[in-house]
């Protein structure tokens, strides 16, 4: 689960989930929300055209670091190499870094993004893991 915060001059969500990988996919389906106005996206190419598997990797030296290495892996692919992820097939977490699965298609005119985001900030990032995971995640807009 996620919502939109106001936030002085950037852009700003509250993550909850009750588990690691619900935590950061919905942190992944927020930052899509941002860029393409849902989740799935709202405006996509022909969805007559096939899917395609694409994979986000992400490593760090604690959960702050691997959630804004993978918020920031996935700005790359989709502001830079024109993936539009459909889909979250899956997620796998190893000691420090997160693998993530999408299915998508490629947009080489990138015209379906309705912002673009510079970056994810560490900006007073805190992940809470008790009760459930939780965090308010600032986005460099």
């Amino acid at each position: 689960m996620f919502r939109f915060v106001e936030h002085q001059a950037d852009l700003a969500v509250e993550v909850e989930a009750g588990s690691r990988e619900g935590f950061h996919r919905s942190a992944l389906e927020a930052l899509i929300t941002l860029l393409f106005g849902g989740f799935p996206p709202i405006t996509t190419p022909a969805l007559d055209a096939p899917l395609d598997n694409f994979i986000l990797d992400a490593q760090g030296g604690d959960e702050e670091e691997v959630l804004v290495s993978s918020l920031n892996a996935l700005l790359g692919l989709c502001q830079i190499d024109g993936w539009i992820p459909y889909h979250i097939l899956y997620l796998a977490f190893t000691e420090g870094s997160l693998s993530v699965t999408f299915s998508g298609q490629k947009d080489q005119t990138k015209q379906f993004l309705i912002r673009e985001i510079k970056a994810a900030t560490y900006h007073q990032l805190t992940i809470q893991k008790q009760p459930t995971w939780k965090a308010r995640i600032v986005f460099d807009a």
